[in-house]
């Protein structure tokens, strides 16, 4: 009765160890996953970042465009009082 209470006994150490075991690749695994999604976060905030950015250029980039036409506008209505002058003086 004393070994049949022994070897229950290593074997109930032996299931507590591999149960033990489990449990520390179970808790590996969650902080590999969480590393993982801290890089996932930190690409995704870099992200943000750069699509802010973009943004911000195209905004730049369009103010510059209104501001070219607006030139081009004047110019063009100085040209056309430049041939006007020319013709009367020609005249």
């Amino acid at each position: 009765m004393i070994g049949v209470i022994q070897a229950d006994t290593v074997k109930a150490v032996e299931s507590m160890d591999r149960n033990e075991n489990g449990v520390n690749e179970g808790i590996k695994r969650m902080q590999e996953v969480d590393g993982t999604f801290q890089e996932m976060i930190t690409s995704v905030d870099l992200i943000v970042g750069e699509a802010i950015e973009l943004s911000a250029i195209a905004e730049q980039t369009s103010a510059r465009s209104e501001e070219i036409v607006k030139s081009s506008a004047t110019l063009k209505t100085l040209s056309e009082e430049l041939n006007r002058a020319l013709r009367q003086f020609k005249a």
